[in-house]
This record gives structure tokens, C-alpha cells and sequence, in this order.
């Protein structure tokens, strides 16, 4: 995760941006994939990029490369626990899973 994303997450935490859990968007809040998914609708707003999207995997292709994902697989930093997968995923997982918060997001995940 590139800078850029980690200042966006610490930005949602700070404003006191409600987090939610199992969906990126809410009347109620948004999960950290979710405040990162805005970044790349900034990015192509700001590039000339912007187009209708057909699904939102293309999106989550676009949120992987402006907020600097890797697609590398890495453990759960969480002790015990077994689970493994890509940045993006890892932290819809620690997210939903853990239940770490935007700043424990931005701060502690390697």
C-alpha cells in the first residue's frame, strides 16, 4: 500500500468516518477497500479516466494500482491465524474479520 492510501485511511479515521464491515459502502459508512475504491475514482476523475463501469472488478483492478496494492500472497499478520491472500484482500479480511479499524489498518499492516 502506497503512502497515498495510508493517508486516505488515517484521513477517514480522523474525520471520524463511520467503518463498516462485509460491503464497501453504506448509507451507514464504508470499509477500508471502500475508502480506497474512493482513491481510485479521484484518480480517474482527476486523469480523464472516468467511464462506466460494467462490475466492480474493474474498479478493484483500478483501486490495486493507484492505492499501490500488492497482488503478492502474505499472511494474516493477526497471530493464529491462518488466513493468506493479496493486499486487497487481506484487508477486506482485516477489516471485516479482525475488526481493525482504518488507523490499525494504515499503521500496522506490513
Amino acid at each position: 500500500m502506497n503512502q497515498q492510501a495510508r493517508d486516505l485511511l488515517v484521513n477517514a479515521a480522523l474525520q471520524g468516518r463511520p467503518q463498516i464491515t462485509k460491503a464497501y459502502h453504506s448509507g451507514n459508512g464504508d470499509c477500508a477497500i471502500g475508502v480506497l475504491h474512493d482513491l481510485s475514482e479521484q484518480h480517474n476523475r482527476e486523469t480523464c479516466m472516468w467511464r462506466e463501469r460494467p462490475a466492480l472488478i474493474s474498479q478493484a483492478n483500478d483501486t490495486i494500482k493507484v492505492a499501490g496494492l500488492s497482488v503478492d500472497t502474505r499472511p494474516c499478520p493477526v497471530e493464529k491465524c491462518f488466513y493468506a491472500g493479496t493486499e486487497g484482500r487481506m484487508i477486506s479480511h482485516l477489516n471485516d474479520e479482525h475488526k481493525w479499524d482504518f488507523l490499525t489498518i494504515a499503521r500496522e499492516l506490513p
